[in-house]
């Protein structure tokens, strides 16, 4: 798998209009010797007088960091990823893989799908 199919698998979560509901704390289980992710979070933006973007967040305690990974920088060349601190709420102290301009709230196996890309080797 490549980055531009991590994209093309995207697709399916950025058709029609925004899906205004977000996702907050759902629970996913994933861990290696990078992260270990502790929920999945969405959130929505406006971006125009009736347009909205929906922003994920696979929120992990980080081990060590994984910016420098050869698929991370691949996959930051053809979607809005980044990675960024929590620095407020019950969370603060947590780092974010946000993953910005998407329609639809993730489901686990797509974050699975990409986060399983980052770490390949």
């Amino acid at each position: 798998m490549n980055a531009n199919e991590i994209k093309n698998m995207l697709d399916r979560y950025n058709s029609g209009d925004t899906n205004r509901s977000f996702v907050m704390g759902a629970p996913m289980h994933y861990q290696n010797e990078y992260i270990r992710v502790v929920r999945l979070d969405s959130s929505n933006k406006w971006i125009g007088y009736d347009d909205m973007s929906k922003m994920w967040s696979v929120i992990f305690d980080k081990r060590k960091s994984f910016v420098h990974l050869k698929n991370y920088q691949e996959l930051r060349r053809v979607i809005d990823v980044e990675v960024t601190p929590v620095t407020r709420g019950s969370i603060k102290g947590f780092y974010g893989l946000r993953i910005r301009g998407m329609k639809n709230n993730p489901s686990e196996e797509i974050v699975r799908i990409i986060l399983d890309y980052i770490f390949e080797e």
